[in-house]
């Protein structure tokens, strides 16, 4: 269980945050936790302990806002995402041979499209291994239908960065 200061101290690390940017940093951490991404304030005087799930659900938000995805769009992927089936999987996921690749397909614009015969919604996501990506890969994110555009980040590195630096914020008492 980490403390906020923990957490946050390892999402600046994480993301490169220079202290000049600390408090547009945190308010884009706030913000997400005031919109329920990760547990909020559990009652006065009480402080909140965040698991490894949490810190990393904080984590993948902040990795879509570098795409300059809207905060309120990043809401609507990571309750698909954290509704998938493999999520806990990736959380545990460990694999330091073959990275885990998370392919995001947008449709913010054209949300109310039909893809495969069922509502697009805000984005599509598929996890991918490193060792699986390709450029058909890519093209084909859905089936057979091509797409123009696909953001794709490396969730294992996201991981691992996030890990090193919790280790580091807690060894050295934030």
């Amino acid at each position: 269980m980490f403390t906020y200061a923990q957490v946050e101290s390892a999402l600046m690390t994480t993301f490169g945050v220079r202290e000049e940017s600390k408090g547009a940093f945190r308010g884009r951490i706030n913000n997400f936790q005031k919109q329920r991404l990760v547990p909020a304030s559990p009652g006065k005087g009480k402080k909140i302990e965040y698991t490894f799930e949490n810190v990393l659900t904080w984590a993948v938000a902040l990795e879509l806002s570098e795409f300059n995805i809207d905060p309120s769009k990043i809401i609507n992927i990571m309750s698909i995402l954290l509704h998938m089936p493999l999520w806990r999987r990736f959380i545990d996921d460990l694999d330091q041979t073959d990275d885990l690749y998370f392919l995001l397909h947008p449709c913010f614009v054209s949300k109310w499209s039909q893809v495969n015969g069922r509502q697009a919604g805000p984005a599509l996501i598929r996890p991918l291994r490193a060792s699986k990506i390709t450029a058909e890969t890519i093209e084909g994110i859905e089936g057979k239908d091509r797409q123009r555009r696909v953001a794709m980040f490396n969730f294992s590195e996201l991981r691992r960065d996030l890990q090193t630096a919790l280790d580091a914020a807690v060894k050295g008492g934030s």
